[in-house]
């Protein structure tokens, strides 16, 4: 049970950069398909745009997925109930949903501008 948890940390860490490069391979080869099919119809890529666009900005997100993650892990060692890994988990998940509560604070305070 010991070793369980850094494993879980770190191969759970590491499927984000492993999903992301992922999801970018299958977006960069479906964009190749369509300048290949265009091509094959003899269509001029001039009038093709290509060009990712970019998402809105969707405020307070960041802010709630990090308070959720920090709750989340304060009550992971909270419910280990092994008195030695409740407080450090306690303490990582305070210190992460401290980092959401600026993050929605933030998001709050530059809400003017989201609006533009």
């Amino acid at each position: 049970m010991e070793l369980l948890i850094p494993i879980l940390a770190v191969g759970m860490s590491l499927m984000i950069p492993i999903v992301a490069i992922i999801t970018d391979y299958f977006r960069k080869k479906d964009k190749m398909r369509v300048i290949e099919k265009a091509l094959e119809h003899g269509a001029s890529l001039e009038g093709l745009d290509l060009n990712e666009t970019k998402a809105p900005h969707m405020p307070y997100r960041a802010g709630m997925v990090c308070s959720a993650a920090g709750l989340g892990v304060a009550a992971l060692g909270w419910f280990i109930g092994d008195p030695e890994a409740t407080g450090p988990m306690a303490g990582i998940g305070a210190i992460v949903l401290l980092i959401g509560l600026a993050l929605l604070i933030n998001d709050y305070i530059n809400r003017d501008r989201f609006n533009r």
